[in-house]
């Protein structure tokens, strides 16, 4: 298919989706339960990082799993991309009309009240600890990228969901470089004492 969209889940959900739309269980590696769908535990996979990575290990999954496609895409089973007054699913036609001029369909925005690093830092989410070792892996590892990554830091705007629609080549080059970068930083981490959401 030309556009593939993979619906990320880890439980059962009816939802009429396009053909498109593929449905995709993750963490099962963990959990043993069983859904109709594909999973992230067959083939090259990170099913067991699911506790840690979450929807990243979907994401592992298709960029390891998966190559007879044009433009790739992620979404969840309560979080899609829609258009039109009645909230239809992108189509075929949406996504080739936004990749003709952009390289990535994003959710929209979130403005913060300070900038990214400190809304991470005082959320929930994890520890600043976090965001100097990330900062470290990627002034080794990719030196490039160091003053993009202190420019988003400082800004105040971010894209939630680990959502996106983008072309193959830019997926494959994505996955590159994420992966890379996490699996560096996993080595680094210590997680004693974290929370289940940090």
């Amino acid at each position: 298919m030309k556009n593939l969209i993979y619906v990320v889940t880890h439980k059962n959900f009816n939802y009429k989706l396009k053909d498109n739309y593929i449905p995709i269980q993750v963490g099962k590696t963990n959990t043993g339960n069983q859904l109709p769908y594909i999973s992230d535990d067959t083939g090259d996979n990170i099913s067991e990082k699911n506790s840690n990575y979450c929807e990243l290990t979907a994401i592992y999954w298709i960029w390891k799993n998966v190559s007879d496609y044009e433009n790739i895409g992620i979404v969840h089973y309560r979080r899609y991309f829609v258009y039109g007054i009645k909230s239809k699913l992108v189509d075929d036609y949406y996504i080739d009309k936004y990749l003709k001029e952009y390289d990535v369909i994003l959710p929209y925005e979130y403005v913060t009240e300070s900038n990214v690093y400190n809304h991470f830092i005082n959320s929930t989410s994890g520890r600043e600890k976090d965001l100097i070792n990330l900062r470290k892996v990627i002034s080794e590892e990719y030196p490039n990228y160091i003053n993009d990554y202190d420019y988003i830091m400082n800004s105040k705007s971010i894209s939630y969901c680990n959502m996106f629609i983008m072309s193959k080549n830019n997926f494959v080059r994505y996955c590159e470089w994420l992966f890379d970068i996490l699996f560096a930083l996993e080595k680094i981490t210590d997680l004693s004492g974290y929370t289940k959401q940090e």
